[in-house]
This record gives structure tokens, C-alpha cells and sequence, in this order.
């Protein structure tokens, strides 16, 4: 059976994460705020994978910035080089 590691998000984090779902521009910025919202919710790297169409370690690496540089990991490189 897969392990959980639960993200843990203040409420404002969590506000601000499925607001970055709806009005992000770039859609990787979506899906990567998509991304830490179900795991911290509890859903398995290995489920939110599936979901996402993705490989584990994408998700893994993913919930190692997100802890590590918080919002800033949300964001897109090739946007942040385009301005």
C-alpha cells in the first residue's frame, strides 16, 4: 500500500492555491497548485500522478519545491523569461 505524506497548508495557502486553479495563466501553474492541493488533502504521490498523467517523482519533486520555496515553485519559468 502506498505511504501518504500529508502537505500541510495554512488556510491562507489553501485560498490561495485554488485560486491559482481557476485564474493562473499558465496552465502548468495550475496544475502544479492542483497538484499540492491534493496532497494535502491526503491523496497519494502515486494517485495524483495517475490523475495528472505524470510519473511519480514529478509529483514528488513538485511537493519537495512547494516545501522547500512555497509559491515560487508554483510559477512557470518560460512565463517569468517571456516578461
Amino acid at each position: 500500500m502506498a505511504r501518504t505524506v500529508k502537505t500541510l497548508l495554512t488556510l491562507d495557502e489553501k485560498k490561495q492555491l485554488e485560486d491559482l486553479t481557476k485564474h493562473a495563466k499558465h496552465w502548468r501553474e495550475r496544475q502544479r497548485a492542483q497538484t499540492i492541493l491534493w496532497l494535502a488533502h491526503g491523496e497519494t504521490v502515486e494517485k495524483v500522478a495517475e490523475r495528472q498523467q505524470r510519473i511519480p517523482e514529478t509529483i514528488r519533486l513538485q511537493r519537495r519545491k512547494w516545501k522547500k520555496d512555497k509559491f515560487e515553485s508554483i510559477k512557470d519559468r518560460l512565463s517569468i523569461r517571456s516578461t
